[in-house]
């Protein structure tokens, strides 16, 4: 039986190599990567690399699935602290910018078109942690009389949801003219406006003018 030491070391090494790849992709994309130049990068032999992944598909899918989790288990955070629901939908928006908007464009395209396995993993974490988390949020601010009572919760997460899709896949607009975090921000302010009921839309304006 391996000692639960030596499997925690073993844990922690691969989290750190998936780490220091994300930071490679997010530097240089996904397929100008070769996987010598990922073991150059973070001083270490390919034999180590392999004894993880048994080929760069494998490895940027781990990646996937790596960052996929922490984006959610930060989001839980957020929800966690008790936050109204505009409040909370803020926090949550800055987080995305913070963490999208230093991507190169060109990385959700290579992803999409080039390792289809790994952007499903995406699409589905879209569909079902993303939903889950905006739905709450809707009908916590539906409760809190933030949100206006009359919201059909699904359509209007789904609308979100498709647009933000597009957003990042650069087919909304040409992301050339404009930064992400100013679309994006202008999203959210026009989506959380749509929203809000007349309390919200005072508190919402309230933040803003604080900003």
């Amino acid at each position: 039986m391996i000692p639960n030491k030596t499997i925690k070391l073993e844990e922690a090494k691969k989290k750190g190599i998936l780490s220091r790849t994300m930071d490679l992709f997010s530097r240089r994309g996904i397929r100008s990567c070769t996987m010598g130049e990922i073991c150059t990068f973070q001083r270490i032999s390919k034999k180590t690399l392999y004894k993880f992944f048994k080929d760069k598909d494998d490895l940027v899918k781990s990646v996937m699935a790596s960052e996929l989790e922490r984006t959610d288990s930060e989001v839980k955070e957020i929800m966690a602290k008790g936050l109204n629901a505009i409040d909370e939908s803020f926090e949550i928006s800055h987080h995305v910018m913070d963490n999208i908007s230093e991507l190169p464009p060109q990385l959700f395209y290579e992803l999409e078109n080039y390792y289809p396995d790994a952007y499903k993993m995406y699409e589905e974490h879209q569909d079902t942690c993303i939903r889950v988390s905006m739905t709450k949020n809707m009908e916590k601010g539906i409760e809190e009389g933030l949100y206006r009572s009359d919201l059909n919760v699904d359509i209007i997460v789904s609308i979100y949801l498709t647009t933000i899709y597009n957003l990042i896949s650069a087919k909304l607009l040409n992301t050339k003219n404009y930064s992400f975090s100013t679309i994006y921000r202008e999203l959210f302010i026009y989506h959380t406006h749509g929203i809000s009921s007349q309390k919200g839309l005072d508190y919402l304006q309230s933040k803003l003018k604080a900003e």
